[in-house]
């Protein structure tokens, strides 16, 4: 058999990610067809769009986006932030546009928008000087100009905002600030944080910020920004806590372990586990973990093709709700819910994913937004009703400013 450049080319988009022996009576095909497998080399991914064959077989051969570098969604999940190495963005999520874009050859590692405002966060990549990793610019995108900026001694891991706080993780410190005057108002030490781990309400009245605890690994530390005094702790996990999340209100918390095969939801207010939800058996990274804009539902994506959506129940018919003291992995198994609704993403090598769930109360379906690092924005319609598996609606690529 002869094998050209095109025809490897052509094994590799579609998907070929089995080792394929072929057999030569030299066995010398294979040789050749493994040389050019790692010779190949492919156009920038803007140039080529993702491609879903179908809801149920979403197969294909990707590299992450070269200019991409931090995606995050606003609180009210209606608009995408995108920080790159020249610039950042912001993207309306219905119907997805461009809705600002600031590209100034500056790299940006964190982009966070407060609300629907013009009031944006942003942490340089360190690539340039003057916006180092250590330093935090506030920016008004309505009139394109800088209206502050604080600076720290160490990387800045995380960014958090609402009306009335503003929240800066470090490796090991968070620092709350009035946002309104910048002043830096509590200092608390947290555990060692480089992943930025963190959640703020987004409601401003409650401003409960939720943080990793230095007093031992799975402990939540839950920080009142309004009111000063002693943070409360909740024991979500046994080991290292990989992700965290708020509701809109503050009164929910979700937290996962960095094993990934449990999702936990107490109430912030008693500290009870309300209920447990089934991931998988294997032990995952947790790239996302948040709520529903209505707290009705929780999205998780991992280092795995599922996107798991679960179902919270109302706090009056709460399953089992108990103290949120440790119990034994067996019986976690055995009440822990399986997920609501679902969709199955395969990429090659598997991208970091990214969702956030657009629901209301009044309406029978909602909106699953999904942003891969390769620079991919889809949305699905998920039914609140039924669950099952989520229906892909539209495709769309974001580009560097």
């Amino acid at each position: 058999h002869k094998y050209n450049m095109s025809a490897c080319k052509t094994l590799v988009q579609r998907n070929f990610v089995e080792k394929r022996r072929i057999k030569h009576r030299h066995y010398r095909a294979e040789f050749l067809l493994t040389t050019h497998f790692q010779a190949l080399q492919f156009p920038p991914f803007t140039t080529c769009p993702l491609l879903i064959p179908s809801d149920s077989d979403q197969n294909m051969n990707v590299d992450d986006h070269p200019q991409i570098q931090y995606v995050s969604f606003n609180q009210e999940n209606t608009f995408l932030t995108v920080g790159t190495k020249t610039g950042f963005s912001i993207y309306n999520c219905n119907p997805f546009g461009s809705h600002f874009d600031m590209g100034e050859g500056s790299g940006y590692r964190k982009v966070e928008m407060l609300l629907s405002t013009s009031l944006v966060a942003v942490v340089g990549a360190g690539d340039q000087a003057g916006i180092q990793q250590t330093k935090l610019m506030l920016w008004n995108t309505a009139t394109k100009k800088k209206i502050n900026q604080l600076n720290f001694t160490t990387p800045i891991r995380a960014v958090r905002m609402n009306r009335k706080r503003l929240v800066i993780i470090l490796d090991k410190l968070v620092h709350i600030f009035d946002l309104q005057k910048l002043v830096r108002l509590e200092t608390y030490d947290i555990a060692e944080n480089e992943e930025g781990i963190c959640s703020l309400s987004s409601n401003s009245e409650t401003s409960l910020l939720a943080v990793p605890s230095s007093e031992g690994k799975g402990i939540v530390k839950l920080i009142n920004c309004n009111i000063p005094g002693e943070p409360h702790k909740i024991d979500a996990h046994k080991s290292r806590l990989g992700a965290i999340a708020l509701n809109f209100d503050g009164t929910l918390l979700a937290t996962a372990s960095e094993k990934g095969t449990m999702i936990r939801v107490f109430s912030t207010q008693s500290h009870e586990l309300l209920c447990t939800f089934f991931r998988g058996k294997s032990y995952v990274t947790i790239h996302c973990l948040s709520f529903s804009r209505t707290g009705k539902f929780v999205v998780v994506t991992s280092d795995r093709p599922t996107i798991h959506i679960f179902k919270v129940p109302d706090v009056e018919t709460k399953v089992e709700a108990r103290p949120s003291v440790f119990r034994s992995t067996f019986s976690d198994y055995v009440s822990a819910q399986k997920n609501f609704a679902h969709v199955t993403i395969k990429l090659n090598p598997m991208p970091k994913l990214m969702c956030a769930i657009n629901d209301a109360s009044d309406k029978s379906t909602a909106e699953l937004y999904v942003v891969t690092s390769q620079g991919d924005f889809i949305t699905y319609t998920l039914d609140t009703e039924e669950g099952g598996e989520c229906k892909r609606i539209s495709s769309s690529v974001i580009a560097a400013p």
